[in-house]
């Protein structure tokens, strides 16, 4: 890659771009199949699945990740999406040294069934 370059494109944004060694990963949302499930838990799955794959192609992986910023439409759902975010990183290979987190509650995302979305960087 060059020292910055869109990882994937398709939209009129990147989902990452990678800048010299830091990957800067666009908010990824629970589409997966052209499906939103309704559970926020596989929802948070579906984006980590998603930030994952945006890494690998950039050559990083998620022990890479320094920072991640979570959009919730109803902060209700805030035990459930952090049960399914650590067992995803657990499930992963991080038990300890999580990346840095924000989480917050908006007003709603682009489409009502999205619960979540989630953005990150990481340095490689």
């Amino acid at each position: 890659m060059t020292e910055k370059e869109a990882i994937m494109g398709g939209a009129p944004f990147s989902a990452g771009m990678k800048a010299g060694n830091t990957i800067y990963v666009s908010g990824q949302v629970p589409i997966e199949d052209g499906k939103t499930p309704v559970d926020v838990g596989e929802q948070t799955r579906i984006c980590l699945d998603k930030i994952k794959g945006i890494l690998e192609k950039g050559n990083a992986k998620l022990t890479d990740i320094v920072k991640i910023t979570v959009f919730l439409t109803d902060i209700a759902d805030f035990g459930v999406f952090n049960e399914a975010y650590k067992k995803y990183f657990i499930n992963h290979g991080i038990e300890t040294n999580f990346p840095a987190r924000a989480a917050m509650a908006i007003s709603a995302l682009v489409k009502p069934e999205w619960k979540v979305e989630i953005d990150c960087f990481a340095i490689i």
